[in-house]
């Protein structure tokens, strides 16, 4: 017996499960936002939502932000490291970043630690 077709609902679709927010654009606004849309491959919704969470993140936990930093610091040492630093200023500064990266990994560990504990 052949399947019968079925069609969708407005509601069986993710994005009509999201909040939703009207908002009025200053005059030109709608068109700059369109462009930048165009020049990006997306839609202005995704343009809209990709700028407000460049400037509004998620917060970070302490973790994740000492995670990053961690990262960061290891991307430092790593073009220290390609450079090959022969200069005093160059040399402190890979000290430094070692120093921080050692801070840091134990911050994480006590972290995670009492996180376990709670």
């Amino acid at each position: 017996m052949p399947k019968k077709w079925q069609f969708a609902t407005m509601s069986d679709f993710p994005s009509q499960r999201q909040d939703k927010f009207v908002l009025r654009l200053p005059d030109g606004m709608r068109d700059r936002i369109k462009a930048a849309a165009d020049e990006n491959n997306r839609s202005m919704n995704a343009e809209i939502v990709a700028t407000l969470e460049a400037e509004y993140p998620l917060p970070r936990s302490s973790t994740d932000e000492a995670l990053w930093l961690l990262g960061e610091l290891d991307k430092i040492r790593g073009m220290l490291e390609n450079e090959k630093p022969q200069s005093p200023e160059a040399l402190a500064l890979q000290a430094y970043s070692d120093d921080i990266s050692k801070r840091l990994k134990a911050a994480i560990l006590r972290q995670a630690f009492d996180d376990a504990k709670e």
